[in-house]
C-alpha cells in the first residue's frame, strides 16, 4: 500500500488520483491510434474523452454517495473531495454511455467506430486505474487465509495521532477485527489486483475481436457483458456491504446490465447490424461512415 508515490517540494502526489489520470489519458491515446486505423477522422475523440470523464467522474461519485450516506451526512462538504477514492465504476459507465450518446447526436460523429475503440480501450484504462486502488487500499477484499494471493494493509495515523486509514484498517476496526494496537490488517484478498488481470484479460479479447474486425459497431454489448461476468464474480470476494439475497449493489447492478448488454448484442448481430466476420468493404463502419 503506497497512499502517496512520490513528494515535489512539500506536495505529495496521491498515487489514487494520479492513476486516475494515467488510465484516461492511456485510454485516450489507444482510442485516437484505433479510430486512425479504421480511417476515420480522430478529431472528435478528444471531446469524447473528456465528456466521458467528467460523467465518469460525477456519475461513479453520485453511485458511491447514494451508497454510504452516512459518512456524508455530517459534512456534506465531503461530497465534491475525491482525492481519497470513493468512486462506483458502474455509476459512472452509465452516465458516460448516456452522454456519449446525446453528444452523438447533436454531432453526428461515426459513432460506431468511435464506440469500438472505447469498447477495446475502456478495460485498459480501468486496469490501470485499478493500481490506483491497489496502492490507496480501497476497493479492498474479504479476510482470507494468509497466501501468495493475499495482501494487508497498514494502519494510518493522522497528523494529530488519529487513526484515518487504511480503509480496510478502519473496515475491519470497526468490526472487531483488529485492534487500534495492530499496525496492519488481516490478511485479505487482493481484489484490486484480480481486477487488474481480470480487465488486461478482457483487453486482449477486445483487442483481439477489433482486429480480426468481428461484431464491427457492435464492440460496447459485448465488452459490458465480459465485465458484468467478471465484476460479478470478483464481488463476491470483495469486502462490501450485501443487500437482497446476499449480493452486493454491484452484482444487483451487473445482473440486468449483463442481461441488457446480452440482448442488445443479440438485436446487433441478429439485425446485420454486426457482423461476426470480416465485413465487405461496403459493410456499415468499416470505413468509419456508420454512426
Amino acid at each position: 500500500m503506497r497512499p502517496f508515490l512520490f513528494e515535489i517540494g512539500d506536495y505529495a502526489v496521491p498515487s489514487y488520483p494520479l492513476f486516475y489520470g494515467l488510465a484516461i489519458v492511456v485510454a485516450a491515446l489507444v482510442i485516437e491510434r484505433l479510430v486512425q486505423k479504421r480511417g476515420a477522422d480522430p478529431k472528435f475523440v478528444p471531446h469524447v474523452v473528456v465528456l466521458a470523464t467528467l460523467a465518469i467522474i460525477g456519475g461513479g461519485r453520485a453511485f458511491y454517495v447514494s451508497q454510504h450516506l452516512n459518512e456524508f451526512r455530517s459534512d456534506w462538504g465531503r461530497v465534491l473531495d475525491i482525492s481519497g477514492g470513493g468512486q462506483v465504476f458502474y455509476g459512472g459507465m452509465i452516465l458516460a454511455i448516456v452522454v456519449a450518446w446525446l453528444y452523438w447526436r447533436i454531432v453526428k460523429f461515426p459513432g460506431r467506430v468511435l464506440a469500438d475503440a472505447v469498447a477495446v480501450a475502456a478495460p485498459l484504462g480501468l486496469a490501470i486505474g485499478r493500481v490506483g486502488c491497489f496502492l490507496k487500499g480501497c476497493c479492498y477484499g474479504k479476510v482470507c487465509a494468509e497466501s501468495w494471493h493475499s495482501v494487508q494493509f497498514d494502519r494510518q495515523f493522522a497528523a494529530t495521532g488519529e487513526i484515518v486509514g487504511s480503509p480496510a484498517f478502519l473496515h475491519q476496526l470497526r468490526h472487531g477485527s483488529v485492534s487500534e494496537m495492530a499496525g496492519e490488517t488481516l490478511p485479505v484478498h487482493a481484489t484490486q489486483l484480480y481486477s487488474v488481470a481480470a480487465c488486461l484479460g478482457i483487453f486482449v479479447v477486445m483487442l483481439a475481436v477489433w482486429k480480426a474486425r468481428w461484431l464491427e459497431g457492435s464492440l460496447v454489448p459485448l465488452v459490458l457483458a465480459l465485465y458484468a461476468v467478471v465484476r460479478f464474480l470478483v464481488e463476491f470476494l470483495r469486502a462490501n456491504e450485501t443487500y437482497w439475497g446476499g449480493l452486493t449493489a454491484a452484482q444487483l447492478t451487473g445482473i440486468p446490465l449483463f442481461v441488457i448488454a446480452v440482448t442488445w448484442l443479440l438485436y446487433r448481430v441478429g439485425g446485420g447490424v454486426g457482423t461476426v466476420g470480416r465485413p465487405s468493404r461496403g459493410a456499415v463502419g468499416a470505413t468509419g461512415e456508420g454512426r
